[in-house]
């Protein structure tokens, strides 16, 4: 029996709490299953959202990790509400200037990532 589409995954991902602005919502978010193509975006409040709309995200990256903050262009690919979280995923559809996002994978692989653990760099040059 084959694997799950998550365990079918090529790209490793990781999580990370960011500040988030996106479409008039401002506030801490949990970004989970990042990686170079999109992420979960996992919030205690329900955000005004169309699936399949495409949204302007600033993300402000923990502090601990020394990345400026940077936006994406994302598209809503599904959206799931219960009483105690609010998730949607987001595929990213442009990335930002430079290298904000490359460089933000990074910081979370180096905290998180055994050393001489997975290289995310290698998935993104």
């Amino acid at each position: 029996m084959e694997g799950s589409i998550v365990d079918q995954r090529k790209a490793q991902r990781y999580s990370s709490k960011a500040g988030i602005c996106i479409n008039g919502f401002e506030g801490e978010a949990l970004l989970k299953d990042i990686s170079s193509t999109g992420f979960c975006l996992e919030s205690a409040t329900s955000i005004i959202i169309e699936i399949n709309g495409q949204y302007k995200v600033k993300v402000t990256p923990e502090s601990k990790l020394g990345i400026k903050p940077f936006e994406v262009l994302v598209s809503v690919q599904w959206v799931r509400n219960s009483e105690d979280s609010f998730e949607m995923g987001l595929r990213i559809v442009k990335g930002p200037m430079g290298q904000a996002f490359k460089q933000y994978m990074e910081a979370i692989n180096a905290t998180t990532a055994p050393s001489g653990g997975f290289q995310i760099s290698r998935l993104l040059s």
